[in-house]
């Protein structure tokens, strides 16, 4: 998968009377008339900006973006990706409405590939942000700040013509008499997408590495149809690992590849931990052993920066953490950012991913947890998906608990959902 980033400078004007899609703000040949526009950063949440107060704004905004694609993503299947967006949106391209989300803190994405059929000529992006108190649909989450605006990455990325559409790793200890780990085995699951006219054949490799040193390199025959999905699944068996916990945070490189006769098309390189982990007792069981879990909670708002919070900040707060004792986080909204997850695997964190709960169709919360799920699946951090605490309230909440676990089980098999009140933590 390539991206194409729109992050940077944007233009943004506020729709005081809701009239911004009557007065076509979405056309790119009225952006002249539009006296008010001022320039942004995005990420960006509008409330911490000093113009006009829009700290205390409620209403319509919109956000605009011309850009151009690399010529080679032409002839590709193309797909719009925003992180988070509060709150409700509709996304404009080239004038023309693409989609919309009601929803609020989860990463979204539209295919846009009509829109850029043989056009190699600069497009036009508009986004118009409904922050009134009607269109909020909220987490049912205490620790939610009222910020707004496009406070999440922006980016346009391609599908090759063969992609890999997502991939998963069960691991298994094999222990010897003693109690030691023998071996482990990992189960790597790949998933495949042929979207060109041709059968494709080929090899796949995949390749483990230990501080820039190859330990195992394991090559496959690969063939896929035409227009059609493949599923495979490679077990690698690795003598006496260094195991990721906490206290020894051991990180290995896993390299995929996907080639033939005309070089390599699909090529992933991914950061992995081998750990295995389970419950017993209502206790998370780390590589056979239970653990005794010290948690907190890891919130990432400011109030005078809302979500757009700057690395060091994130990578501070989690050193900081460290020094505590601490071996287990539960972010708020930054479940969804893959950095918090890159930065606790490398620093030894659990984290217990806690889910919002959203009255999403059944459509936009597969989609969701898909572009989720794929993000961050491979990081050894990630012990369990969980439900908040404070939100097993009511029959409604546990029938849409009960979708949400089922979902989850289709989609990821390799982790657990649990109800995080049913662990024992020490907080």
């Amino acid at each position: 998968m390539q991206k194409f980033s729109l992050k940077g400078i944007w233009n943004f004007v506020l729709d005081h009377n809701n009239n911004g899609i009557e007065q076509n703000y979405h056309k790119q040949e009225n952006q002249p008339y539009l006296d008010d526009k001022i320039k942004i950063f995005l990420p960006h949440c509008l409330n911490t900006e000093p113009q006009d107060k829009l700290e205390d704004y409620s209403g319509v905004v919109w956000y605009f973006k011309t850009f151009r694609i690399p010529p080679h993503f032409i002839g590709n299947k193309i797909y719009l990706h925003f992180d988070r967006i509060a709150q409700s949106a509709i996304i404009f391209i080239n004038g023309k409405k693409v989609g919309k989300i009601n929803g609020a803190f989860i990463p979204f994405e539209f295919d846009i590939t009509e829109e850029f059929k043989d056009r190699f000529e600069e497009h036009f992006l508009a986004v118009r942000i409904d922050t009134s108190e009607e269109s909020r649909r909220y987490p049912i989450e205490p620790n939610i700040n009222e910020y707004y605006g496009i406070f999440g990455d922006v980016f346009v990325r391609f599908e090759e013509k063969i992609a890999l559409i997502s991939h998963f790793m069960d691991t298994k200890l094999h222990f010897n008499p003693n109690n030691s780990v023998e071996y482990a085995e990992l189960s790597i699951s790949l998933s495949f997408l042929n979207n060109g006219n041709e059968d494709y054949t080929g090899k796949i490799n995949l390749e483990l590495l230990q501080d820039n040193v190859s330990i195992i390199d394991t090559e496959r025959d690969f063939d896929i149809l035409q227009n059609n999905s493949r599923l495979m699944k490679i077990v690698i068996n690795l003598e006496n690992p260094e195991l990721w916990s906490p206290e020894n945070p051991n990180l290995y490189d896993l390299s995929m590849r996907v080639s033939n006769n005309l070089g390599t098309i699909i090529r992933e390189e991914k950061t992995i931990g081998i750990r295995e982990i389970g419950l017993k007792d209502d206790q998370i069981s780390l590589n056979g052993t239970l653990m005794e879990i010290h948690a907190k909670p890891f919130k990432i708002d400011l109030l005078e920066s809302g979500y757009v919070l700057p690395e060091h900040y994130i990578f501070k707060q989690m050193q900081e953490l460290k020094n505590q004792g601490i071996n287990t986080i539960y972010p708020n909204q930054g479940t969804f950012s893959p950095l918090i997850f890159k930065l606790a695997s490398y620093f030894g964190f659990l984290i217990l991913a806690n889910l919002p709960i959203l009255s999403l169709s059944l459509s936009e919360k597969s989609t969701f947890f898909k572009i989720y799920i794929n993000d961050v699946n491979l990081e050894p951090c990630l012990a369990l998906y969980t439900c908040n605490r404070e939100i097993k309230r009511n029959a409604e909440i546990n029938r849409i608990l009960l979708s949400y676990e089922k979902l989850f089980l289709e989609i990821d098999q390799t982790h657990l959902f649990v109800n995080s009140e049913n662990l024992r933590i020490d907080e």
